[in-house]
């Protein structure tokens, strides 16, 4: 076996341990240095509280855990940067633990703290023993030839130690290597996500040309459609002008009708010189059979029967489809609307007047049959509410005759039982000075 000249065995075994050393530090990726902590007034752990601590519970940490512990338990404080630094660089030269607990705890700060570590005086001073030229080589030497198989121990111990961190630290590649691997299957389906999403954006572009296309065609089509718009507004404006003229013509027309019509039936009334007594007796009559200011609605017997009505102290109103009987009737301070009897009818509230009078029932029967009017007036009379219908030629007959309607021949028989059939009651004959009559009778309960 060879062996190295002017070296000893264990000064070989520490060369070869510090070469790896150096030699994994070199390997290693550096580290940013590591700065102790600043040291805080009011700030220290619980352990330096203790007053007594063993070499084992100050060393078992590593570096750089060991200085930090070694300065709150023996100094009661955090490491200052330059402490840190002067421990660490002793620690770097291969100086033991020992002795930089024994630097810490025999410093004039120390020794005033006075903490108590047993057996770690004497270890301190063969620490620096060791330190000693020579002598303190051979002492060194045979220390160390003493701890060899103590060296050896924990040779093995650091093997297996780092053969387990060896197997941790594959493992632990291993698991990074799965990670990666299902990294690279995520990136392969985004890449085919995003060709996919390509794809569809493309297809969208497409669409998106194809709409805007459509949109420039559709607002052509409403540009186009408003000029129609607009030319159909004034072609329905014109229509309404054109309408309102033929309106007008058919109003002045209507007018001039109704004022041919009332002339022709106020001559017609003028050749009946029986007329004003005959309709005031009738009034009277009516008067008698009513309460004092009772309300009556008459349908289209003329302006001259309402004045009568009203010179009996009757509250009439008065109905008629001439505008130009309507007018003269106003003109005289009576009350007359011109409307349509039917429409009259419909819109006035049940049970709302004491009497009603149509001096020509058969004018009305050209616009309405006898069932609905006889309907109609017992739902406008109060109970025990009269009615008086006549068959005379009254001025809405003559302008029903005028405009080609037909003529309803009535007689005074015929109405009084078309009032019994329809539950009318008290019907009674009203004759006048000239022998003419109409019929008056009460409303009562219907027939079964």
């Amino acid at each position: 076996m060879n062996r190295l000249p002017q070296e000893k065995p264990l000064e070989v075994v520490r060369n070869e341990i510090r070469a790896d050393a150096e030699s994994a530090r070199l390997r290693a990726p550096p580290r940013p240095a590591r700065k102790p902590p600043q040291a805080t007034s009011n700030t220290a752990p619980a352990a330096a509280t203790q007053s007594r601590y063993s070499i084992s519970e100050l060393s078992h940490a590593p570096f750089p855990g060991f200085l930090e512990h070694a300065f709150q338990a023996l100094l009661r404080r955090p490491p200052d940067p330059a402490g840190f630094d002067a421990q660490a660089r002793l620690l770097a030269q291969g100086r033991s633990k020992i002795e930089v607990l024994g630097n810490l705890r025999w410093s004039p700060e120390g020794r005033e703290i006075g903490v108590r570590v047993p057996w770690l005086l004497p270890r301190y001073l063969l620490a620096k023993c060791l330190r000693i030229p020579v002598l303190g080589y051979l002492l060194e030497w045979v220390v160390c030839l003493g701890g060899l198989p103590r060296i050896v121990q924990h040779q093995r111990a650091a093997d297996i130690y780092h053969s387990v961190r060896l197997q941790e630290v594959l493992s632990a590649f291993r698991g990074l290597q799965a990670e990666l691997a299902a990294a690279r299957g995520d990136i392969a389906r985004l890449d085919t996500d995003q060709q996919r999403l390509g794809v569809r954006l493309d297809d969208l572009n497409d669409r998106t040309s194809q709409l805007q296309a459509e949109i420039a065609r559709v607002g052509a089509d409403a540009h186009e459609l408003r000029h129609l718009v607009l030319s159909m507004n004034h072609w329905l404006a014109s229509l309404r002008k054109n309408l309102s003229a033929l309106e007008l013509a058919e109003a002045d027309q209507a007018r001039q009708a109704d004022t041919l019509d009332a002339d022709i039936a106020a001559r017609m009334m003028a050749l009946d010189t029986a007329r004003p007594d005959r309709l005031g007796g009738w009034a009277g009559q009516v008067a008698s059979l009513l309460p004092a200011g009772a309300r009556v609605l008459d349908l289209c017997s003329g302006d001259d029967w309402l004045a009568c009505l009203v010179g009996n102290g009757i509250e009439a109103i008065g109905i008629d489809t001439n505008t130009e009987v309507g007018a003269r009737a106003r003109a005289a301070g009576l009350s007359m609307a011109v409307a349509e009897p039917s429409e009259v009818l419909a819109r006035t509230a049940d049970r709302s007047l004491h009497g009603l009078t149509a001096l020509d029932t058969g004018a009305l029967l050209c616009e309405m049959p006898a069932n609905s009017l006889l309907v109609a007036i017992r739902r406008v009379l109060l109970p025990g509410g009269l009615v008086v219908l006549g068959c005379g030629r009254e001025p809405a007959g003559i302008t029903a005759r005028l405009r080609g309607r037909a003529d309803v021949q009535l007689n005074a028989e015929l109405i009084r039982q078309a009032l019994l059939a329809a539950g009318f009651v008290d019907v009674r004959t009203l004759v006048a000075s000239d022998g003419a009559v109409c019929l008056a009778a009460r409303i009562g309960s219907l027939p079964e």
